[in-house]
């Protein structure tokens, strides 16, 4: 995989090149692309976040697994899944690409999910939440009709990110390559949100009610830290060394400032 670093005047061209104010349908859509760099301009979804939709139900079943060990209430994972379904509208959007291997599942082409089910220790989940989650995408994408529950975009080429970008707008990229290069893009602003909103929705599951702010307030931060050490986890493993810039906006002035360098991951992961 050959990656061509972007320097900031690099980036900011990129950024430049890219940007759009969100339709109002694309504000309001809870779904998101992968930040994966070969996310292509009819791909992305409202926003970008690591695996897609899957970081919401990756992150809940890293909540899961430690509250279960603390001996508080917790869900299983397929009702976590249909709980996430719900709160999509029914569907969950994922992406494979064109080098998945045969016969492997097309979910092994987003290298989020894969590094996530296939290591689950390392991103906070119970290995056989892991493999629960592997069986329920698995059937779903093979169950790919129109009305299926999961949307599965098909990215082509190969990596060639140069930088992470870190978007703390409101606006997005129309997709994470263009003539100035090709990047990892993260709708941090709007991810958020929806992870805020997402909280909300699964609390009961977890035995927390709307009326506990503070039960709820903790639910939050727990699904807040898990996506994080999810997304620096594949950061790590699929980024090492890259540098990050930060995307934000200010009176209509969108800036785009160095934020530092990817670190490298403890032991090197394949891609």
């Amino acid at each position: 995989m050959g990656k061509n670093y972007l320097n900031q005047k690099d980036a900011a061209a990129f950024v430049a090149e890219g940007i759009r104010q969100p339709e109002e349908a694309e504000g309001m859509s809870r779904h998101a692309c992968c930040v994966d760099g070969r996310c292509a301009e009819g791909q992305t979804h409202g926003l970008a976040a690591p695996g897609g939709d899957m970081e919401l139900v990756l992150a809940a079943a890293a909540v899961a697994r430690a509250r279960r060990a603390q001996g508080l209430p917790a869900p299983s994972v397929e009702a976590l899944w249909r709980a996430t379904l719900s709160f999509l509208g029914g569907r969950l959007c994922v992406h494979s690409d064109t080098h998945v291997a045969d016969g492997a599942p097309r979910w092994t082409g987003c290298g989020h999910v894969r590094h996530a089910l296939h290591d689950a220790a390392a991103y906070g989940m119970a290995a056989e939440d892991a493999a629960a989650l592997a069986a329920l995408l698995t059937r779903a994408l093979a169950e790919a009709q129109t009305e299926s529950a999961v949307r599965c975009d098909t990215y082509a080429g190969d990596h060639r990110e140069g930088a992470v970008v870190v978007n703390e707008s409101e606006r997005r990229m129309a997709a994470h390559t263009n003539a100035h290069g090709q990047a990892f893009v993260f709708d941090a602003a709007r991810s958020a949100r929806r992870l805020r909103a997402y909280a909300a929705a699964i609390a009961p599951l977890f035995g927390v009610t709307g009326e506990d702010a503070a039960a709820l307030g903790a639910l939050t931060e727990e699904l807040f830290a898990a996506a994080a050490r999810g997304r620096e986890e594949t950061l790590r493993r699929l980024a090492a060394g890259l540098p990050v810039y930060r995307l934000t906006e200010k009176e209509g002035e969108v800036r785009t400032e160095a934020a530092g360098v990817v670190p490298a991951a403890p032991q090197e992961a394949a891609d």
